[in-house]
């Protein structure tokens, strides 16, 4: 009886091992916040990106953002503390969607495994009924890691 329990208790354990060291398949689900200040963002190719300091935000925002301001000069990107958070996007590119929205929320989840972030986008979203020439996106933050972030699921190319 004593050998049952113990061999009984050795199983549970080693199951519970297996299950930190390789994740669910998954991953534990993350809260992320939509950045819808990032429509302005005219990005032709399609692509995915991910951005976890302030100067390769901000020289991407001026590659791809042609919008100015009542002063004359080119809208600023949305701000972002890069310290504790960074951005995931998604874009669509030019490749002849239409509609009245740029903004898609595509990305369906994100899920963070032992050595990745995964990120899985869905559908492109219905984008409206005016069917002008538009580049969708979608861009997302999450809190701040340094783990490699994958794609799955409709990734855009």
């Amino acid at each position: 009886m004593r050998n049952s329990i113990a061999l009984l208790f050795l199983s549970g354990a080693l199951l519970l091992a297996s299950c930190d060291l390789f994740g669910s398949e998954n991953g534990e689900p993350l809260v992320f916040q939509n950045v819808e200040d990032a429509e302005p963002l005219k990005v032709q190719n399609a692509q995915t990106a991910v951005f976890k300091g302030e100067a390769t935000w901000t020289t991407f925002w001026e590659e791809h953002v042609t919008q100015i301001n009542a002063d004359g000069e080119q809208i600023a990107p949305p701000e972002v503390n890069f310290a504790e958070n960074m951005l995931i996007a998604v874009f669509w590119g030019d490749n002849g969607y239409a509609g009245c929205s740029f903004f898609a929320e595509a990305i369906k989840g994100v899920s963070a495994q032992s050595d990745a972030l995964i990120v899985e986008i869905g559908k492109l979203p219905d984008l409206g009924p005016c069917r002008m020439s538009v580049m969708p996106l979608h861009v997302i933050k999450v809190d701040r890691t340094e783990a490699a972030v994958v794609f799955k699921g409709r990734v855009p190319h």
